[in-house]
């Protein structure tokens, strides 16, 4: 994301043919995910599993281990959203409804579609820069969200993670 806000890129990705079950499935979408990745250093957020999700949790869970381990291999820096903090970043409510979601992703980018995961796409870009350099302006509620990012693991190109970023173990 550029400071003017523009996205560079994002990307909802769905099994092609949806037919596809199981490990071919995650097989599918690991590729799709390697050959749309942009060259270079980056940065990436990953929504958090809704644990009340009644659609495939598991399913949901595997996919999202392989995304992980993908953008692991692929040298980024990435942090993991939760749900009501991506909402909180995005309309200043955590428990902002998908329209609104929809109509904000319309307002900041001139999203012009109406696929939900598409404006979550968008919301998490702009997260992703957010988290990992704060733009000058953030409200309280967008930096308490950005504050309940877990890192997925530390970058490995030159800039270190803001100390604020860093994941303690105990």
């Amino acid at each position: 994301m550029r400071a003017d806000r523009t996205v560079l890129w994002h990307r909802v990705l769905r099994p092609t043919p949806r037919s596809l079950k199981d490990v071919e499935r995650l097989r599918n979408l690991r590729d799709q995910l390697h050959d749309v990745l942009p060259p270079g250093p980056f940065v990436a957020a990953v929504e958090g599993y809704a644990i009340r999700a009644l659609n495939r949790p598991y399913a949901t869970g595997e996919w999202g281990g392989v995304a992980r381990l993908v953008l692991l291999e692929a040298g980024c820096a990435a942090c993991v959203v939760p749900p009501l903090s991506l909402k909180a970043h995005a309309t200043f409510h955590g428990l902002a409804e998908k329209e609104t979601m929809i109509a904000r992703a319309r307002h900041l980018y001139g999203y012009t579609g109406k696929d939900d995961n598409e404006s979550d796409a968008l919301h998490l870009a702009a997260f992703a820069a957010d988290w990992w350099q704060p733009r000058p302006g953030l409200n309280r509620k967008q930096a308490a969200a950005i504050e309940k990012a877990e890192p997925i693991f530390p970058p490995p190109f030159a800039r270190p993670l803001p100390a604020t970023r860093q994941r303690t173990r105990s």
